[in-house]
């Protein structure tokens, strides 16, 4: 099947009659689904045969982007009332994606409500369907039985943006006051991640959202600890406001970092939020905040990735040059430490190259800064690979680059691998699906290594307890 088209894929498949089990096991390396061929595919879903054959069909379309196939598919009205959860959630997904009428009347017809005993899953499959229903169906009533999480969703991707802007700033609102309350707690399990909806929401209703934040915040000196438990509300609100440059968000940061120092749930971007600021130039009030909680390998390298995401290269590059020509050698190792982790841009090639008279040419510094500039290298041959993989016109050379690329790279290729190169491959066609087949592989390789780097600082191994290195 390799290089056939979505609708030849699955006609084969379809053919040779695969099971359930087997086909979930390839979905991910089959060819996306292109808008042309998504009617075409409507006369190949199958009309009978088991639930689990149609439960597979559901993962394949919504793998292939090709939800809007099944719109008229029949048999997914039977799956949106599914008694096995799994399988109704998959149909409930296609059916909200694709609109599928009949289908999403039929579950709107069953009286389906969210209610707190339904898990994470079904509460989010199924409010996201009631959504899509009140759309198609023009009952905004169906609404009211969703999940009110919903509306953030609707504020990013749904008609009627100041009606779901108020809704969802209601729910905030709530969310945050909630705090307060007395009494025991349940594990917080939101259905979406509301970040971006939150950044949307200050942007539209900044004044609105101030007039009751500012005097919440002025009243609570501290926050409990379980506050930064999950990303939404506290941190979300947080990374809008810095992002707007507004000073609720740097008060509101500094009231979550005590929060984490002092418990035990940490969020690994917390330390670095103010990098994000259009407001700052000078970094100097924060600067302790920042750095002091770098004791591993691990929180420097966030500490690097945040710097460069949030366009302040300039800035990390002053930093790290008064590391390395300081008297300090832990703020000379760290200093090298930083550099190996930057991206190759202008500012850190030159710095390489300032920083050399500065450079330990012995002991356990020597190591350090040597390590340092290998991890650079690493990374610019990993860019190199990676434009060699999508340039060539090979497939054994676009493999072998593949393959030279995957020792080498680490979380600084979200800077540099960009969709739009792979739409110009030359061999878009085998290459796309390969990525699409080994993305998993890829992450997993990011994670080990953030795994072997938090619990070392400067490449040397450190105790769990004390976070001392062993020099």
């Amino acid at each position: 099947m390799w290089g056939e088209t979505a609708l030849q894929q699955f006609a084969h498949l379809k053919s040779v009659g695969f099971e359930p089990e087997t086909l979930e096991g390839i979905l991910e390396a089959l060819t996306p689904m292109l808008p042309d061929e998504a009617s075409d595919i409507r006369a190949l879903l199958p009309e009978a045969g088991g639930e689990g054959a149609k439960h597979v069909v559901c993962c394949y379309l919504t793998e292939a982007d090709a939800e809007v196939a099944a719109r008229d598919w029949s048999a997914l009205s039977e799956l949106v009332t599914n008694s096995n959860e799994n399988i109704q959630n998959r149909a409930l997904r296609v059916a909200a994606q694709g609109k599928s009428e009949q289908a999403l009347k039929r579950f709107a017809d069953s009286g389906w409500t969210v209610a707190g005993e339904q898990s994470r899953e079904n509460r989010a499959y199924g409010s996201l369907a009631l959504s899509s229903a009140a759309d198609v169906l023009n009952d905004p009533s169906l609404l009211d039985r969703a999940d009110p999480e919903i509306w953030g969703w609707r504020l990013k991707h749904a008609e009627g943006k100041e009606l779901s802007a108020n809704k969802f700033h209601a729910y905030l609102r709530e969310q945050v006051l909630d705090i307060d309350r007395k009494g025991s707690r349940t594990y917080p399990s939101h259905a979406w991640t509301h970040k971006a909806a939150v950044k949307l929401l200050v942007e539209m209703q900044e004044k609105k959202l101030l007039d009751w934040f500012t005097p919440w915040l002025d009243e609570h000196e501290k926050l409990p600890s379980f506050a930064v438990f999950e990303p939404f509300p506290f941190n979300d609100l947080a990374w809008a406001l810095i992002e707007a440059g507004l000073p609720e968000g740097e008060r509101l940061w500094k009231k979550l970092v005590e929060a984490e120092r002092h418990g035990i749930h940490k969020r690994s971007d917390l330390d670095f939020m103010p990098l994000y600021s259009p407001s700052h130039t000078d970094f100097g009030e924060y600067e302790d905040a920042m750095v002091e909680g770098l004791i591993s390998d691990g929180k420097i390298r966030d500490f690097a990735w945040h710097a460069l995401k949030a366009k302040r290269s300039r800035w990390l590059a002053e930093f790290i040059e008064a590391d390395v020509k300081s008297e300090s050698a832990f703020r000379q190792a760290r200093g090298w430490k930083l550099l190996g982790c930057t991206d190759n841009e202008p500012v850190f090639s030159e710095l390489w190259r300032k920083l050399k008279e500065h450079r330990p040419q012995l002991g356990w510094l020597k190591d350090v800064a040597d390590t340092a500039e290998e991890e650079f290298n690493r990374n610019c041959w990993a860019r190199h690979w990676y434009d060699t993989h999508i340039a060539s016109s090979d497939v054994l050379g676009s493999y072998t680059s593949f393959q030279l690329m995957r020792l080498c790279i680490d979380g600084r290729a979200r800077f540099w691998i960009k969709r739009s190169k792979m739409e110009s491959a030359p061999l878009k066609k085998i290459a796309s699906p390969y990525w699409q087949l080994n993305h998993e592989y890829l992450n997993q390789i990011l994670k080990q290594r953030n795994k072997d780097e938090k619990d070392k600082l400067f490449g040397l191994p450190t105790m769990r307890q004390t976070q001392a290195p062993w020099f």
